[in-house]
């Protein structure tokens, strides 16, 4: 009886030995499962260069320069002003026809306004002389709130939308 005690004894043993070798197993592939899901969701972040939004393709993201409270954007058109607040949440990018302002919000970028050139889209604001010396008619056209932002995002939404009186301000001079 006491080879059969020893016996069973060991069965138990290398079940609970092979349980914990299927344990480790589960755990490192739920693991390598959670990096590749974190690789993959880093993949899909819009929020990157113009390169990764398709709203951005084909234009160019501008620089901005800090000059003192303010921020100054050089374009084909003149250099546009707004806020140094907003310095880390507004993006501008540049079309031949257009310059698009975007708001960097918690929930991803999203379009504010939009500067038109000789294009009648908006509301006409008044005229620009561009980089060869040519009169050109700047429309504006102010985007709608998603009605997907939460409260924060929403908030942050309208008030870097508000950036377009100083930037048409600073243009039209």
């Amino acid at each position: 009886m006491n080879m059969d005690v020893n016996k069973v004894e060991k069965q138990e043993e290398t079940k609970k030995s092979g349980s914990k070798k299927v344990l480790y197993l589960s755990l490192a592939v739920i693991a390598v499962l959670v990096v590749v899901a974190a690789v993959l969701a880093g993949m899909g972040d819009s929020s990157g260069s113009n390169g990764d939004d398709p709203n951005k393709v084909g234009g160019q993201i501008l620089e901005i320069e800090e000059r003192g409270d303010v921020v100054v954007v050089s374009t084909a058109y003149g250099e546009i002003v707004y806020p140094f607040a907003f310095s880390d949440m507004l993006e501008v990018v540049s079309f031949d026809d257009r310059l698009e302002f975007y708001g960097k919000l918690e929930s991803g970028d999203y379009l504010l306004y939009t500067l038109w050139f000789d294009k009648e889209q908006g509301t006409p604001v008044g005229t620009v002389q561009d980089g060869q010396g040519n009169e050109r008619t700047v429309y504006m056209e102010i985007c709608q709130r998603p009605e997907t932002l939460n409260a924060s995002d929403t908030n942050a939404f309208f008030a870097a939308q508000e950036t377009v009186n100083e930037v048409i301000e600073s243009l039209l001079g």
